[in-house]
């Protein structure tokens, strides 16, 4: 029988202590990750500008792509695929992804703002970028109140879209002649541009060419119909330093 000194029989003693240590700290720390660190739910929250008609839609769509991350553990969630796959839906701008040790996810999602619609020959609503980009369509109960651009010519030309959508964008958000008045946009080669407003009947033929000027021409006539109250056919700002009116019968 071999009899070991004390000092090396503490030594192995410590040793052995030291390796159930480490193993029960492993298989604890396993375990803790298995079952807590997991993925139990995704919270998911828009930026305070993104608060616009197919918010609901693009939730949906993004509660769909993370279901698959849900009981996975928190240390494997792979951040980068995760905010890539959200960004494939062309409606959201930017998406930041963190998660926590309780085991959330959470997700904070930037939508682009569309400045109007596109309406097809269908009856189908799609949200346009600044940049003139087709974003998906959206139901009919999700529409924006934003300008409603309808033809062909729109559809097929993205030059076209960038010069009403540039020239939208500098108006107002409220007026006589505003993003909130105009209800809709046509072209066509004769006439241009036409844009109706919400309190005329009338189009605003503006011709091919859209500008700052117009702006404040149409909105002095608009504001000078309101106060009398006028309904009009048309208003032509097509010639250079006048806009010719045509009041409908009876005004």
């Amino acid at each position: 029988m071999i009899r070991l000194s004390k000092k090396t029989s503490d030594r192995l003693k410590s040793a052995a202590t030291f390796v159930l240590v480490v193993v029960f700290l492993t298989g604890f720390v396993q375990y803790l990750r298995q079952s807590l660190f997991v993925v139990r739910q995704v919270d998911i929250q828009f930026s305070s500008d993104s608060q616009i008609g197919f918010s609901n839609s693009v939730l949906e769509g993004v509660e769909q792509k993370l279901a698959i991350y849900k009981g996975k553990s928190t240390f494997a969630l792979p951040i980068r695929s995760v905010v890539d796959s959200i960004l494939e839906d062309k409606r959201i701008s930017h998406a930041q992804v963190s998660r926590t040790m309780l085991g959330d996810m959470r997700v904070k999602l930037a939508l682009r703002r569309p400045i109007a619609l596109y309406l097809d020959e269908a009856g189908k609503a799609f949200p346009l970028s600044f940049d003139g980009e087709f974003l998906p369509k959206v139901g009919m109960e999700e529409l924006p109140d934003l300008p409603i651009l309808r033809g062909r010519k729109f559809q097929k030309e993205l030059a076209l879209r960038k010069d009403v959508l540039g020239f939208l964008g500098q108006l107002p958000d409220f007026g006589p002649f505003s993003l909130a008045s105009v209800s809709e946009v046509r072209f066509d080669e004769k006439n241009g541009f036409r844009f109706w407003v919400s309190e005329q009947q009338g189009a605003i033929q503006f011709g091919s060419q859209l500008s700052d000027q117009k702006i404040r021409r149409v909105t002095q006539v608009l504001d000078y119909l309101h106060s009398r109250r006028l309904q009009t056919r048309v208003i032509d700002t097509r010639y250079d330093k006048k806009v010719v009116v045509k009041l409908r019968n009876g005004s």
